[in-house]
């Protein structure tokens, strides 16, 4: 079975059109990983989200897990502590008896707070706000998963150390064995959209962007898909408006683009004028990275009146010139400069063949991309993330192949350091307040957690993997 799900997974299933079975084994566990392929903190940075693919049909669902960030944190620096007091003696076996308690509590189940079921073969996911809420005590998962071809949609809302996962009636704080329902799947049903659009198959990759109005506040919040069997990338309008079931709206598919769709990040706003307000609008414009070309291409928003009647138009397609004749680009992530600095936008990619970190930047005058650096990485990179902390931003390149995640200081334009991790390294999440980083490993469907805070720069822990949420469990272990 692992063999046969492997090769769906390099093919993107595109001879059945992304609409197959979710499974007919058992019920999922809801309460461990199992092949994840996405991770989310919530605005408030208490929940950390994982979404578990169910990549080899073993069980009947997909699971999207709520871990409590505080409590994985408390059990890490435990870990980290022990062990940093075990390496000053390493002999003491009392010490050592204490490292292994401290490291050994990583039981997924103790960390998770809820869990809701979904179809198979998740593939990524984004967290944001619901629209007029406190991004402190709620918002909404964003989901495109392959096997129903959707976006599947999940409302949390956050109580103390509870947290309540809805997409279906009746939805309680910690529940468990409870799944999604069709209503919550969006694009799915050609009747809730204004042109009779359906989802095509394969959504792979997710990003979001408001519409800001000429005060700068958000008037709508769109979502961009795009397809790794076509390329396509579809328009979601209303993505974060609050209701049950969620109100989002397949609005347009944009068509005939490079095939292999694998990435797609918000690159940067501009400005338009709306017809019915009469003022201007400031609407986002998309990267979109591909597997068959050697070139991103950048897809922006175009207003209607009627949002349900907005779409999306190709405005460029930008060649990768450091990489040559390299394609088979993945990961994609856009580093705005933060208040006060005067750099333009930088922009990054992950390209696999050669393996590389792509290094470009945002004209600010003209707008336009170009790309003029790349750094070699450890074979098969895959997502890429970008935070910053204490005021400092660091890019995190994950090289799924190499069990390997790289960091890399864009300030200093070097890489930091290169980190070992378990198989299948895929998405990342950075949790700024507690300076950790979260790494989702997809064949051994595990977390690890990296310390991430600079002022333990120079200890032994310093950019290193402290913890692990649950035990390699991959296959031919």
């Amino acid at each position: 079975m692992w063999k046969r799900s492997l090769l769906l997974l390099g093919l993107g299933l595109a001879a059945t059109g992304g609409c197959y079975s979710s499974g007919t084994g058992a019920d999922p566990d809801d309460k461990r990983p199992y092949y994840p392929t996405g991770i989310a903190l919530s605005p408030s940075n208490k929940w950390l989200f994982l979404a578990n693919s169910n990549f080899d049909l073993a069980f009947n669902a997909g699971v999207v897990q709520a871990f409590n960030v505080e409590k994985i944190a408390t059990a890490a620096r435990a870990c980290r502590d022990a062990s940093a007091a075990l390496d000053k003696a390493p002999t003491d076996r009392a010490l050592a008896a204490a490292e292994r308690a401290a490291c050994g509590n990583n039981n997924p189940s103790q960390f998770i707070g809820a869990a809701v079921r979904i179809g198979a073969f998740a593939a990524d996911m984004r967290s944001v706000p619901r629209t007029g809420t406190d991004p402190n005590s709620g918002g909404r998962l964003l989901l495109p998963v392959r096997g129903d071809a959707s976006l599947t949609t999940i409302d949390f809302d956050e109580s103390g150390d509870q947290i309540t996962l809805r997409c279906g009636p009746g939805a309680r704080p910690g529940t468990f064995n409870v799944r999604c329902q069709p209503g919550w799947r969006l694009g799915t049903d050609p009747a809730r959209s204004d042109r009779g659009l359906k989802l095509e198959g394969e959504p792979f990759g997710i990003a979001t962007s408001d519409i800001l109005d000429a005060k700068g506040a958000a008037v709508d919040t769109v979502a961009a898909v795009v397809h790794q069997s076509t390329g396509n990338v579809s328009l979601f309008v209303s993505a974060a408006s609050p209701g049950e079931p969620p109100p989002g709206r397949l609005a347009h598919i944009l068509g005939n683009l490079a095939t292999g769709g694998t990435g797609i990040a918000a690159l940067d706003k501009v400005s338009v004028f709306d017809t019915v307000t009469r003022e201007q609008r400031q609407v986002p414009r998309f990267l979109v990275t591909n597997r068959s070309q050697s070139n991103v291409l950048i897809v922006q928003y175009f207003p209607d009146p009627k949002p349900e009647r907005s779409g999306f138009v190709l405005s460029a397609a930008v060649p990768i010139a450091p990489q040559a004749s390299g394609f088979d680009t993945r990961g994609v992530v856009v580093d705005p400069p933060e208040m006060g600095e005067t750099r333009p936008t930088r922009v990054f990619l992950t390209n696999r063949t050669p393996a590389a970190l792509v290094i470009g930047q945002i004209d600010p005058v003209s707008k336009a991309l170009t790309f003029y650096e790349n750094l070699a990485l450890p074979i098969g990179p895959s997502r890429l993330t970008r935070t910053s902390i204490d005021g400092h931003t660091l890019i995190l390149a994950a090289s799924f192949d190499a069990r390997s995640i790289v960091l890399y200081d864009p300030d200093a334009r070097r890489i930091s350091n290169v980190i070992r991790t378990h198989r299948g390294p895929y998405a990342m999440a950075v949790d700024p307040v507690r300076k950790l980083g979260f790494i989702c490993n997809f064949t051994d469907s595990t977390i690890q957690v990296i310390e991430l805070d600079p002022t333990r720069a120079g200890t032994d822990d310093y950019q290193r993997i402290i913890f692990s949420v649950g035990n390699p469990s991959g296959p031919d272990r």
